[in-house]
């Protein structure tokens, strides 16, 4: 009789659901992809040390907390960038099988002359100087390129950009876990410079680049060594790895191909100019930006 009174007492007992590891962590990825819009617009930061970011452990968790901001109401790609590429396969020392590849948004491609701002955390950023191509047709995903002269066929201008890299995300934190913000915080100042046709037209064609110095000045001083790249076979590997996920490109899309120059640390006031000498033999041509003087806020997201 006690037995059973007891049972009765304590009632029966339900199962608690356990989560799997899995979903544990796609929850974390999204309320992520949530902290960071939010401190973004708010201007705020993300502690590097939040379960949220430290559930960032390889680059697809990086692919899916930009899916996740991507889905934002006014979000608008009108680019491709590619990082960890330089000097060939860096990416591996971070341990990634490719290197890191994210779109370019709306409202974070500048003009020359344009004055950075917003940028967040505890860090104004670093700078660095690449090349670009402006896409001359819609690539898409099903019809892929196949050698280098389908590649610069597909451009029209060449650009020479300054990316500006920032991040949300503050204190101690992996560069895994800054590149699931920063690929969508980075700001890139663009000026178109030449067209490619005449390029091609030319013995040399666009492989001309990878024999242009580019500088990086930051106040008038040259501050990182010229880094030699072949610009056209970064473009054709990065426009593999957008295909790769289904993604197409369109008339138009700004595509950088990775520093050309090391990158260098900023403060708010910098003047940054990125100069190189043009194919004609005669004229220098200069991309500039200025960092904005007002200080990011220390403040947490509420989130």
């Amino acid at each position: 009789i006690l037995k059973l009174q007891f049972l009765y007492f304590i009632g029966p007992q339900k199962k608690i659901p356990i989560m799997s590891e899995e979903r544990a962590k796609d929850r974390k990825l999204r309320n992520l992809a949530l902290k960071l819009a939010k401190a973004r617009k708010e201007g705020t930061f993300v502690a590097g040390d939040d379960p949220d970011v430290q559930a960032v452990g390889c680059l697809e968790d990086v692919n899916k907390v930009h899916r996740l901001l991507m889905s934002g109401e006014g979000v608008e790609i009108v680019g491709f960038k590619v990082g960890l590429n330089l000097p060939e396969g860096s990416f591996r020392s971070f341990g990634l099988g490719e290197p890191f590849t994210a779109p370019l948004l709306k409202g974070k491609v500048m003009g020359d002359g344009e004055e950075v701002s917003g940028l967040y955390a505890t860090k104004p950023g670093t700078a660095e100087a690449e090349w670009g191509f402006i896409i001359a047709r819609d690539l898409p995903y099903t019809e892929p390129l196949r050698d280098l002269d389908q590649v610069a066929s597909a451009t029209s201008h060449i650009c020479l950009c300054i990316e500006i890299a920032a991040t949300c995300i503050s204190g101690n934190s992996t560069l895994l876990q800054k590149l699931a913000d920063h690929g969508l915080c980075n700001s890139v100042i663009v000026k178109p410079l030449i067209p490619t046709a005449p390029l091609l037209e030319t013995e040399s064609g666009l492989e001309i680049l990878s024999e242009q110095e580019v500088t990086l000045a930051i106040n008038g001083k040259p501050v990182a060594p010229p880094a030699m790249a072949n610009p056209l076979k970064e473009l054709h590997r990065l426009i593999r790895l957008v295909h790769s996920k289904g993604q197409s490109l369109s008339k138009g899309d700004l595509v950088i191909t990775g520093a050309v120059v090391k990158h260098v640390g900023l403060k708010p006031g910098d003047h940054i100019a990125a100069s190189f000498q043009h194919p004609n033999g005669k004229d220098v041509e200069t991309v500039k930006c200025t960092i904005s003087g007002e200080k990011p806020q220390k403040r947490k997201s509420k989130l």
